[in-house]
């Protein structure tokens, strides 16, 4: 890691000693770790849409409703 700093600091020469080893140590672990992102899509629900069921579709789960906000219709 000293040495990877030290070329950081090379290169840059306004660059602190104690900056270019957090780069390099920042590096060094980026370059061995493993990252991966998930994107999670949330898309609401409107229970009140109409459809081929009618204004309250029974096929439409509740699970879009926040808690305590059930309606006693849709169950």
């Amino acid at each position: 890691m000293d040495g990877l700093a030290a070329e950081y600091a090379r290169a840059q020469p306004s660059l602190r000693i104690g900056a270019a080893r957090a780069d390099a140590l920042a590096d060094l672990v980026a370059a061995n770790a493993t990252i991966s992102t998930t994107i999670e899509l949330v898309a609401p629900i409107d229970c009140e849409w109409p459809g081929p069921f009618g204004p309250r579709a029974s096929s439409v789960s509740t699970a879009c409703l926040g808690a305590g906000d059930t309606d006693p219709s849709l169950e």
